[in-house]
């Protein structure tokens, strides 16, 4: 990525990282510094951590998978991600989707193409707008201090070159819920979308995991 040279601006430190993350992690030691200082702990302890390969779609958690099988664990969690004025009480679980649709056979030319041949790039467009309908349902599902739940589609990929008909589409976003415990009745409600598409088109619709 692009590294913009640290500088203090109008009394603001400026620079890759000045927010996210190490300006983070700098204010969470500078905390810990004045817990320790002042002996406002009577009991317990506070841990701190800071680990990389986290985000995705590329992060695998290699260094938090790691923490934790090495013991390094808490009875409760606080998350500082961002510099801000105020204290998040609340969040939306999230799912980040990858999900290939695909028919069997070669990519072939637009006027060669047999009849019935499956239309993965279709069969892709058909679960954006399903998608994109969920969404609008999904709307109605708020929750004080985090909004409401959402679908959303960041990105749809197919094809070598405009006059072919592909073999696989791709479609990625996220989806995020409000409720509680909510994972499971996603999945399910996602697997269903999915389903729907697949028998419609007549194509393999699988999510990548």
């Amino acid at each position: 990525l692009p590294f913009v040279a640290p500088s203090i601006e109008d009394g603001h430190l400026c620079g890759s990282g000045a927010s996210d993350m190490k300006g983070g992690i700098a204010a969470a030691v500078e905390a810990l510094r004045a817990l320790r200082a002042a002996n406002a702990l009577e009991c317990g302890g506070v841990l701190l951590t800071a680990h990389d390969h986290h985000e995705g779609p590329w992060g695998d958690r290699r260094q938090l998978l790691a923490l934790i099988r090495a013991g390094y664990v808490g009875d409760g969690v606080l998350l500082p991600e961002y510099l801000a004025h105020v204290l998040p009480i609340g969040g939306r679980g999230q799912a980040i989707f990858s999900v290939d649709i695909c028919r069997a056979g070669e990519p072939v030319h637009e006027v060669l193409r047999p009849a019935g041949l499956p239309d993965v790039l279709g069969a892709g467009a058909d679960l954006v707008l399903r998608l994109r309908d969920l969404n609008q349902r999904l709307s109605a599902i708020k929750a004080e201090h985090v909004g409401a739940d959402s679908a959303f589609v960041g990105r749809i990929e197919s094809g070598q070159i405009y006059n072919q008909a592909p073999v696989r589409c791709r479609v990625e976003g996220t989806r995020r819920w409000v409720r509680p415990g909510g994972r499971d009745a996603v999945r399910r409600e996602f697997d269903e979308i999915l389903e729907a598409v697949a028998v419609e088109s007549g194509t393999q619709v699988n999510v990548v995991e």
